[in-house]
C-alpha cells in the first residue's frame, strides 16, 4: 500500500526533475491537453453509448468549466506526464527508477504535481489521504515551491489531470476491442476523483 514516505519521495523527484528540465531547450507539445480531451469526450459520445450517459453529462459541463478557467501562465517545465504507481519503483522505500515517458513534452510544473496527486492521495475507496497530501507536498517543497498563482489554480489543475484520465479511460472502454488481451481500467474511479475536487474546492496543506 501507498505510505506517506512513498508520497515524500514522488513530490521530491517531481520537483529535482523539473528543477533541471524547467531550463531545457527541447520542447515537446502536449499531445493529451485540454482540446484533446474534448476529441476523444465528442467521441465517446458519439458512441451513443447508453450505460456511460451519466458520465457524459458531467463530461460536457466540466470540459467548459475547465476551458473558460484553465490557467494560461504558470511555469513550465518538461514533465513526465504519467506518474502512476506502476511507473515509480521502490527499493526500502526510496525510488529506485522512473519508467515509461511516453507522454513527457512540457506543460505547467503544476499540473504534473495534480496528476500525481491524483494518482497517489486516495485510497482504494477513492477518500483523499491528507498525509500522504502533505507529504507528497513536503517533499516537492524540499527542493522547489509554487507561487501564488500556482496554488490559486490547483483544484482547477487538480479536475483537469483527473478529466484527462477519466476520458481516455472511458474511450478505452467503450471502443475496447473484444479480442485485447489488456483489461481496461475503470472509469469510476477518475469519476469519484472529479468529483472530490468539485466538492473540495480548497484543500489546505
Amino acid at each position: 500500500s501507498v505510505l506517506p514516505t512513498h508520497c515524500k519521495e514522488v513530490g521530491s523527484m517531481i520537483a529535482k526533475f523539473t528543477n533541471i528540465t524547467k531550463s531545457s531547450i527541447i520542447k515537446r507539445e502536449n499531445s493529451l491537453n485540454i482540446k484533446t480531451w474534448e476529441n476523444i469526450f465528442i467521441k465517446c459520445k458519439e458512441s451513443e453509448n447508453k450505460f456511460y450517459q451519466n458520465y457524459f453529462r458531467i463530461l460536457e459541463k466540466e470540459l467548459s468549466f475547465l476551458n473558460d478557467n484553465w490557467p494560461k501562465n504558470l511555469p513550465k517545465a518538461i514533465i513526465h506526464g504519467d506518474l502512476f504507481k506502476d511507473n515509480i519503483f521502490f527499493i526500502n522505500d526510496k525510488i529506485s527508477g522512473v519508467i515509461d515517458f511516453y507522454f513527457s513534452c512540457e506543460d505547467f510544473i503544476a499540473y504534473e504535481l495534480a496528476l500525481a496527486i491524483n494518482a497517489w492521495c486516495f485510497n482504494d475507496k477513492k477518500e483523499f489521504q491528507s498525509k500522504n497530501y502533505s507529504s507528497l507536498m513536503s517533499g516537492f517543497n524540499e527542493y522547489s515551491s509554487l507561487n501564488n498563482e500556482e496554488f490559486k489554480s490547483l483544484n482547477i489543475l487538480f479536475r483537469g489531470a483527473a478529466v484527462r484520465i477519466l476520458v481516455t479511460r472511458l474511450h478505452d472502454i467503450i471502443y475496447h476491442p473484444k479480442d485485447a488481451l489488456v483489461i481496461p481500467k475503470d472509469p469510476e474511479e477518475y469519476l469519484k476523483i472529479l468529483e472530490w475536487h468539485q466538492n473540495n474546492t480548497k484543500i489546505k496543506l
